[in-house]
């Protein structure tokens, strides 16, 4: 499943979802909402975390680079790249 979170792109897979590492806004003033971005990656746990509030990636450094290879194939399938 590939997600588009606040405009940068976001993974889940098994559970675990990966959001990719973004220099945008992480608080939108204007609508008082948190938009997920953030200048690390971001892994989270979605069974035990729902809420996402403990990020993982530095636990589970395997798991980002796995996620994060599988949103890079994604991407350059859509865009014709291989």
């Amino acid at each position: 499943m590939l997600v588009q979170q606040a405009g940068t792109l976001a993974i889940v897979k098994n559970n675990w979802k990966y959001i990719r590492p973004s220099d945008g806004k992480s608080f939108e003033a204007l609508t008082g909402i948190e938009t997920g971005n953030a200048p690390q990656a971001q892994l989270y746990h979605l069974t035990k975390d729902i809420g996402e509030k403990k990020n993982l990636a530095t636990v589970y450094p395997d798991k980002v680079k796995e996620l994060a290879a599988l949103l890079q194939a994604i991407e350059d399938n859509r865009s014709g790249k291989q």
